[in-house]
């Protein structure tokens, strides 16, 4: 069921095949570059005979051609061609004309023509004789060649780029672990480049691919394919990628990546994807820690293809594939080739949580450690590979500072007494201000009651003086 689906996926991908088909039917016409095969015309009334073509696979068919350019009359006009084989035996046709033209009959096929396969690999003689009624003339002699040579070339592809999408399958030739691997060739008769097809072979199950010591039969046409995952653990470095073909009727070829003209097929360590948090003892995520706390760092290692779904690949990491997992505690500046910061304040080994499948480790701070504004954690994991798959992934900035001391507020101390203190000021004006309310609320009273306001004394008047000189 799962090779089923595989070779759907791949299928999706036949339609992109634009240029490269045109670059892969040149280098196959290349690789089948034809012979040159001898055909000379002797005597008579004989233009032309030659084999068309005059190179073929195995059990292929061709064409035996004799055209005349003048007759000789009506009835006279009788050739007889033998196909030699070479193992020496020997097949024959009549070609008789009634006009001055070109007849053609086919060799290889058993029920027509020639009644005979092309079933042996070498070079065979056509030798045509005219025939006047009582005696044979050698007019005309050829050559056929006949290989079992296939030429295969690869196309290779990946399934997907793994951080984008599903089956764009871009020709590849370096892959990561855990990738999808589509080994595929196409598959040309050496003598005329003709694609190996289901039509025109038995190549149905009798192509095959094999990497890393797993074979596998291709299907097809056009593209003979199928497809494989590396596993987590496969050999880096150089890899080897088999294509033994056959089209079931005697013709055969190989190709192995890395040889010749075919490109070398690599395999990369994967990069794990890490992600990582800083808690406080509650579990809460946290930035701000003080001398004493204990800072826990919790980290989630996974093994992640992305598009090419290898789920016998994805999941986290843990101890059945050697995981180990660390955090470097520091702050300044961070050297990427050291992975360290300039100044450590830890470095801790993390362990696997089994329930949760994440590693988990905790750091308690010293009392005494110093204010610190922007530490940072730098989370490394690796597996059992050789070499490693590894990841790595920073934590949040987070700050460890000395709780300040609670302030304490000054009492005031009063000082010796100079006079009247403000206080006691007040009291005395908002007395004297009641009294003097009061004096007024009385004496309104009494003024209502004796008839309004007091009417003012009648002056005395004035006595006269007995002083006889006061008038002068």
């Amino acid at each position: 069921m799962r090779d089923g689906r595989q070779q759907n996926g791949v299928g999706r991908c036949e339609s992109r095949r634009g240029m490269w088909i045109v670059a892969i039917l040149a280098l196959s016409l290349l690789l089948g570059a034809v012979p040159r095969v001898a055909a000379e015309v002797i005597d008579g009334n004989v233009a032309r005979f030659e084999a068309v073509p005059s190179y073929i696979n195995l059990n292929r068919t061709t064409k035996v051609e004799v055209e005349i350019d003048a007759s000789y009359g009506a009835g006279l006009d009788n050739y007889l061609v033998t196909v030699v084989a070479p193992g020496g035996g020997t097949s024959t046709a009549w070609y008789n004309f009634t006009a001055v033209e070109a007849m053609n009959l086919t060799f290889g096929d058993p029920a027509s023509g020639f009644a005979q396969r092309a079933d042996e690999v070498g070079t065979y003689t056509l030798r045509l004789e005219y025939f006047n009624g009582t005696a044979y003339r050698l007019d005309g002699i050829a050559q056929l060649q006949v290989t079992d040579q296939l030429d295969v070339v690869f196309l290779i592809r990946s399934a997907s780029n793994p951080a984008t999408d599903v089956h764009s399958c871009p020709v590849a030739s370096e892959f990561v672990r855990g990738a999808k691997f589509i080994g595929g060739a196409y598959v040309y008769y050496a003598s005329t480049g003709e694609e190996v097809t289901g039509t025109n072979s038995n190549a149905a199950g009798n192509i095959t691919g094999a990497i890393l010591g797993e074979t596998r039969v291709l299907v097809g046409p056009p593209l003979w394919h199928s497809a494989w995952y590396f596993p987590w653990d496969a050999p880096v470095g150089e890899v080897k990628f088999y294509v033994n073909a056959s089209d079931g009727r005697g013709n055969a070829g190989s190709a192995v990546t890395g040889q010749g003209t075919n490109s070398r097929l690599t395999i990369v360590p994967d990069t794990l994807v890490v992600s990582a948090r800083i808690l406080n003892a509650t579990g809460a995520d946290s930035v701000n820690f003080a001398p004493g706390d204990t800072i826990r760092i919790v980290a989630d290692v996974r093994y992640d293809d992305h598009a090419a779904r290898n789920t016998a690949y994805e999941g986290p990491l843990n101890a059945t594939r050697g995981g180990s997992v660390a955090v470097h505690l520091g702050w300044g500046a961070f050297n990427a080739t050291s992975g360290r910061f300039a100044n450590l304040l830890a470095d801790v080994t993390l362990s696997l949580d089994v329930p949760t499948q994440t590693w988990i480790g905790t750091y308690a701070i010293p009392a005494g450690t110093a204010n610190l504004t922007a530490v940072q954690g730098v989370v490394t994991a690796a597996d059992g590979a050789s070499p490693a798959n590894t990841g790595a992934a920073f934590t949040t900035q987070f700050a460890i500072r000395t709780p300040a001391a609670p302030e304490i507020l000054e009492v005031p101390v009063p000082g010796p007494s100079t006079g009247f203190e403000m206080t006691t000021v007040s009291v005395i004006a908002v007395a004297l201000l009641a009294i003097g309310m009061a004096v007024g609320f009385v004496v309104s009273r009494m003024r209502r009651k004796n008839g309004g306001a007091a009417k003012p004394k009648a002056e005395k008047p004035e006595e006269s003086s007995d002083d006889p000189f006061e008038e002068s």
